[in-house]
């Protein structure tokens, strides 16, 4: 019988045409009794062997296909030769520990013996041995997404070899679904719900097993490796009662940890337009309503700016509308600055979702635009088009004390006073408080802090900015150092609390303006070039001859490199010089946990081979030869920009990711300008600075004057803002679009100590002791520009334009100084 249905096996004939001639054969030998007991003892053991002894799919099941019908059709048969006793010795002969085959050929052999005898003791005794197997293999291979779906199939087919250790197991099954997709695993989308059926299955054993799921899905959603969607159908089963016990949970969390639930928060959210995403959003809303109730409010602050655009996209997907509504109304009325991320689209939103006929959620929508318009009365033009289509959809007006009652509830600054539209205020803390300045910041205009935090970090460069406001302009001709030239007049002068940047935007090429975060490194090259680029063209009308590069404004940050390459075959000698106004140095130096700036750059300035695909193409061999290439700073900048390569393309993952390398900050960097051009590329290393001998070189000195901190795990989301020194005052400001606190070198460390999703992105540096380019009065035409933004915006009054940029004293007082929404050290918690 085996030969000929090994002959079947290797025919040509299609898998279904097999099996069916695999049961009538089959039912036809018992039938007629053609078969004695041994040779249906040696057709399971052929059948046995077929599923251990090959991987093709049509062996393995045509080998399950005979076991079970083997059980049916001679039950005794088959339940005396798999006994217990067999099954037993199975496992001994692989020392507990069998091969993936053996496992799968177990399961079916105990499965079809439950089948035909569910309360013998013999199927007891079975499940027992794989328990054993289970209890000592699972947690070894719970990285292995094919073992655990055998796994897991075991544990659905027979309960009885669930591990006692239900906590452990869960634990490994929630890894699992967190796991990346498999596209080689058969049947992934099943393997998903059959292990979501199996820990559901366990919550109904006991309710602690729920407590012990949600702390592993935490546990997986905050963690720095890539997290599968898949989790979320899990997430949509976990009863809605249970979001009770998120709050405990939390805080029992170090204040040390509490920042992983940013990461954790930000995933959520992503999956909220998922299939199976259904009640995500109360899961969300009570993890963020969790985290309100510790002491740190800027993880917040940061969740809030990173993710309420996003929830705003999702209202216009039908199946995401529910959870995305809720989530963005909890961040809308509950964080203090975001609602001008989303004012530019919210009209188009409530539109889009008028065409659907969606009343209800156009009548939360109306009730969250009108809290916000009530409670940021300042807004002015800014929500004409938003108030206009509100007006247009014929929604009802809230009452004043019906949005008073809302804020009151929501707002997350429980300290604040809302009512009759007055600023809001909040409690400070008496020791740590941070002082509100009169510093300008700038508005966001969507996702737009990448352009911001550039922004303030060069207008806080003193020499560049003096530059700006006084370059000669032309409104067609320069367009972004005009702009630029207003953003600055503004920022010193306005009697605003803060300027929007939209005008200058404009300027710039459209992809900078698509709504969508950009890289802010991209953002400072595109400003430096189009500067550069207006400048060389304004100077050419004025005269015929070119101007040199100490005329234009960005010369503050030019310097020049110096890069030698030798032959390691001729010795030849190739020298080039390199223009520059940033440094982009790698994260990937092989050096100590302690890493530095000027370990970094050090490594930029070493000696690099080379060789294999990246070899020299020498004009003098004529061909590829393996060489050493050196690079030199011969003319130092007056303020030097370092940029860290924070991002990078990861094939595995197919996307961009962030390199969380932490580097402290440091006050100061000491920087090598090389003399002597001649000096050999690998002269000895003793008394040497980067190949070059101490005699040839000139130390300069540069302090730290502003850090751009990229805030968030991700390199697909985040938020930046701004640490800049005032070179008049001395002292540190934060500048977070539009709000600007004072700060301190000791903090700016402190906080990059404990906060390591916020990493240091774009650090300037100025030269020590230079005199910086003197501002002169600015011109009439720039005051009456400032006048008109002033009025423009309803204005408190003129201000006085001194220009070391101070105000008189009847400036009106701030219109945030009452209203600190960053009034707290993070480096407390």
């Amino acid at each position: 019988m085996e030969k000929i249905i090994d002959s079947l096996l290797n025919s040509a004939h299609p898998e279904d045409v097999k099996n069916k001639f695999i049961v009538v054969y089959l039912k036809g030998s018992s039938n007629s009794n053609n078969l004695q007991k041994a040779d249906w003892e040696q057709l399971c053991e052929y059948a046995y062997g077929l599923i251990t002894k090959n991987t093709s799919r049509v062996h393995y099941v045509s080998g399950e296909l005979i076991l079970s019908q083997i059980a049916q059709l001679q039950t005794s048969i088959y339940m005396l030769y798999f006994n217990s006793d067999w099954i037993g010795q199975t496992l001994s002969n692989a020392n507990n520990v069998p091969s993936y085959q053996q496992l799968r050929a177990l399961i079916k052999i105990i499965k079809f013996k439950q089948e035909v005898a569910s309360n013998s003791d013999d199927v007891k005794n079975d499940c027992q041995l794989l328990q054993s197997c289970a209890n000592k293999y699972i947690g070894v291979v719970k990285s292995r997404i094919d073992w655990l779906q055998l796994f897991v199939y075991m544990f659905i087919d027979l309960p009885q070899s669930i591990p006692e250790d239900h906590g452990r197991l869960i634990e490994v099954l929630v890894y699992a679904l967190a796991i990346p997709e498999n596209d080689s695993l058969e049947s992934y989308n099943e393997f998903v719900e059959q292990t979501v059926n199996l820990i559901e299955s366990l919550w109904k054993k006991s309710t602690e097993n729920i407590g012990i799921t949600i702390r592993e899905v935490f546990i997986r959603l905050s963690s720095n490796q890539t997290c599968s969607k898949s989790i979320v159908l899990l997430i949509s089963k976990i009863p809605k009662s249970c979001t009770s016990i998120i709050l405990p949970y939390v805080q029992k969390i170090p204040p040390n940890d509490i920042n992983k639930f940013e990461v954790c928060i930000e995933r959520m959210i992503s999956m909220i337009p998922h299939q199976f995403a259904d009640n995500i959003g109360c899961w969300i809303v009570e993890l963020v309503k969790a985290l309100e109730k510790s002491q740190d409010k800027t993880i917040l602050i940061r969740i809030a700016r990173a993710n309420t655009a996003r929830c705003f996209e999702y209202l216009l997907e039908r199946n995401a509308r529910n959870d995305a509504l809720m989530v963005g109304e909890y961040l809308l009325l509950g964080a203090p600055d975001v609602f001008d991320l989303i004012i530019s689209t919210f009209s188009k939103v409530l539109e889009k979702i008028a065409q659907e006929e969606d009343r209800v959620t156009l009548l939360e929508l109306s009730k969250i635009a009108q809290c916000l318009m009530h409670r940021f009365p300042s807004g002015g033009y800014r929500y004409s088009q938003l108030s206009k289509t509100l007006k247009s959809l014929n929604l009802p007006d809230l009452k004043q004390d019906e949005i008073s009652d809302i804020l009151r509830k929501n707002t997350w600054f429980k300290g604040t006073n809302i009512a009759g539209g007055r600023k809001e205020t909040m409690t400070k803390t008496p020791i740590y408080s941070s002082q509100i300045t009169k510093k300008k910041g700038l508005q966001n205009l969507g996702n737009t802090c990448f352009m911001n935090s550039v922004l303030q970090a060069l207008f806080n460069s003193m020499e560049f900015r003096n530059r700006i406001l006084q370059a000669e302009i032309s409104k067609t001709k320069t367009p972004t150092i005009y702009q630029l030239q207003i953003c600055f007049a503004c920022m010193m002068f306005s009697t605003k609390s803060y300027f929007s940047p939209s005008e200058l935007l404009k300027t710039l090429p459209e992809w900078l303006n698509d709504g969508r975060q950009q890289d802010c490194h991209e953002f400072l090259k595109q400003v430096l070039f189009r500067i550069e680029e207006e400048s060389e063209k304004s100077k050419k009308s004025i005269s015929e001859e070119i101007s040199t590069t100490t005329d234009i404004p960005i010369c503050p940050f030019g310097g020049k490199l110096e890069n030698t390459i030798k032959c390691l075959t001729c010795g030849n000698k190739s020298k080039t010089e390199e223009e520059f106004h940033d440094l982009s140095l790698s994260l990937k130096v092989d050096a100590s946990d302690n890493l530095s700036f000027s370990d970094l750059l050090s490594e930029f300035l070493s000696e690099e081979d080379l060789k294999g695909d990246n070899q020299y193409s020498c004009d003098k061999c004529g061909g590829l030869r393996d060489a050493l290439k050196l690079t030199r700073i011969i003319i130092p900048p007056r303020y030097l920009i370092l940029s860290l390569n924070r991002f990078e393309y990861n094939v595995e993952y197919g996307r961009r990711i962030k390199i969380m390398t932490h580097v402290p900050i440091q006050d100061s960097l000491l920087v090598v300008q090389a003399h002597d051009h001649d000096e050999s590329i690998n002269g000895q290393i003793n008394g040497k600075v980067n190949g070059i001998t101490n005699e040839n070189v000139n130390e300069i000195q540069y302090d730290l004057s502003a850090i751009v901190i990229h805030s968030g795990s991700s390199a697909e989301y985040g938020h930046y803002y701004t640490y800049a020194k005032d070179e008049d005052d001395d002292k540190w400001y934060n500048y977070n679009d539009s709000y600007v606190i004072t700060s301190s070198l000791s903090r700016i460390i402190s906080e990059g100590k404990d906060f390591k999703s916020d990493t240091p992105y774009l650090l300037f540096f100025k030269q020590k002791n230079i005199n910086n380019h003197k501002l002169s009065e600015i011109s009439p035409v720039l005051r009456e520009e400032v006048e008109k933004k002033n009025n423009y915006n309803d204005a408190f009054g003129k201000s006085d334009f001194s220009t070391d940029g101070k105000k008189n004293d009847k400036d009106e007082e701030n219109p945030l100084s009452g209203y600190d929404l960053f009034d707290f050290d993070k480096s407390v918690f």
